[in-house]
């Protein structure tokens, strides 16, 4: 069964707001620095590259495996290109508006998906609580437009629309793998239901990726979630094993990147167990679960974390906004007291 409702003006009011501050600093920065000022560092180059060269042969690689790693996250070079029609010279302006829009959306969405649920959208702006994601702005990154659509699947799902919220997944995953963390509650759903029907319709999700990753292995000669690279490899390890190894080989340079991570495994953990009712309560301790899992090549970079520890830090905000926002005290109401025509009262 589905529903029509309509978009909170608290959504309006969140993202428009941050969609203006984000423009105008990007705004300022472009005219500053000029646009490849957002790919001087990290992984958004490479965004670059693979947007310029999308159904090519990896050109500016020098290493097939590494190409490979990258190209499985085509989600956002896709967005970026079809955005400026094909021309390569025009990809990285469009990745960075791209990327800003789905920061300033998070904070709608989450309003809308409280609404949903029936709590008061203003509580989205608990969002800017996450440490570093509107940083981000000045990062064409894959994270932000991942979280972005997660949330929208989860709005589409509170209102009924299931195979469309698959839809939107499925896309996610193709932005970033780890995407596919957000099909934990429904797969839990299925199973503890007995459904396998929707078992297997929740599984159609991760279609569209296997699909591409067999396209990437023919076209470049490697599986992306196969691929040795140096930041596939110890990226996820044991539990707590990255944060130890971190904290032992640099303790002075890592204390800001444990303080993040702790935190963030804290809130996840509490989202998790407040909200554990609520779908986006399990989302959040799926990526509770990847944060407690991230291993020292994931943790080595102190102007990465951010980026990194934001789908779990977001996930965890929106899930204890709905929680909190349940436990608020209603408001007593005033009870009259009434004879019936026996003259008792009640």
């Amino acid at each position: 069964m589905t529903s029509q409702r309509r978009v909170p003006t608290s959504a309006w009011l969140l993202s428009g707001g941050t969609a203006l501050g984000l423009a105008a600093a990007t705004g300022a920065l472009l005219v500053r620095r000029g646009t490849n000022s957002f790919y001087a560092e990290g992984d958004a180059a490479t965004y670059r590259r693979i947007a310029a060269d999308l159904f090519g042969r990896a050109a500016g690689f020098t290493d097939h495996a590494d190409a490979a790693y990258r190209y499985g996250r085509v989600g956002l070079p896709l967005l970026g290109s079809l955005f400026a029609f094909g021309r390569t010279g025009a990809v990285g302006s469009t990745l960075i508006w791209v990327n800003v829009a789905a920061i300033a959306a998070i904070p709608g969405l989450a309003a809308t998906l409280l609404d949903s649920y029936g709590r008061p959208g203003v509580a989205g702006a608990i969002v800017g609580l996450a440490a570093g994601l509107f940083a981000l702005y000045r990062d064409p990154v894959a994270e932000p437009l991942m979280i972005a659509l997660i949330v929208l699947a989860y709005v589409f799902d509170a209102h009924g629309r299931r195979r469309t919220a698959l839809v939107v997944v499925a896309y996610a995953v193709l932005v970033k793998e780890v995407a596919a963390l957000a099909l934990v509650p429904w797969i839990w759903r299925a199973l503890r239901d007995r459904n396998w029907r929707d078992l297997g319709v929740v599984g159609a999700a991760l279609v569209p990726y296997a699909v591409w990753c067999g396209w990437v292995r023919w076209r470049i000669g490697a599986f992306p979630f196969l691929a040795h690279t140096v930041q596939r490899t110890g990226a996820i390890g044991l539990p707590f094993a990255g944060m130890w190894t971190t904290w032992n080989a640099t303790p002075h340079h890592s204390a800001t990147i444990l303080a993040l991570t702790s935190v963030t495994i804290v809130a996840a953990a509490v989202a998790a167990w407040v909200a554990r009712r609520s779908p986006i309560g399990g989302v959040a301790a799926a990526f509770g679960c990847l944060t407690v899992c991230l291993g020292p090549n994931a943790l080595r970079f102190g102007f990465e974390i951010g980026r990194l520890l934001a789908p779990a830090q977001v996930f965890a905000l929106i899930a204890i906004a709905t929680a909190w926002s349940t436990r608020r005290k209603q408001r007593p109401t005033l009870v009259t007291l009434q004879r019936d025509p026996m003259g008792v009262r009640r």
